[in-house]
């Protein structure tokens, strides 16, 4: 290859890889979802960590409380939303393993029943 043609190559990948240097996270509130009621420990300790979130971040941190089916609600929204980082879950490993437990013995039951 050219030396010409290398550096016009090398140009392109300058001014190309430019543009992503002016995006900045977070741009926008960050979502923090607790799979439990307010009031909890796991609401209490959230509610701690978003204090020191926004004050690092220089961003809002908005809790959403999203209780019901011991947790599986709240994780199950934490999966479900888009993968873009502006989205946090806190959960006990408890309830992560009972959501795969959920659904492989789900599965168990219905070969069970045939």
């Amino acid at each position: 290859m050219s030396l010409l043609m290398r550096a016009v190559c090398l140009m392109i990948l300058l001014i190309w890889s430019g543009a992503s240097l002016g995006q900045e996270f977070p741009s926008r509130p960050i979502r923090f979802i607790v799979p439990f009621p307010a009031g909890g420990p796991s609401d209490v300790i959230s509610r701690v960590l978003v204090e020191k979130m926004s004050g690092l971040l220089g961003q809002t941190v908005v809790i959403e409380n999203r209780a019901g089916a011991a947790g599986l609600n709240g994780i199950a929204a934490a999966a479900k939303s888009e993968p873009n980082g502006y989205t946090i879950a806190i959960a006990p490993s408890s309830s992560l393993a009972m959501s795969r437990c959920a659904t492989t013995c789900r599965l168990r039951r219905s070969r069970i029943s045939r």
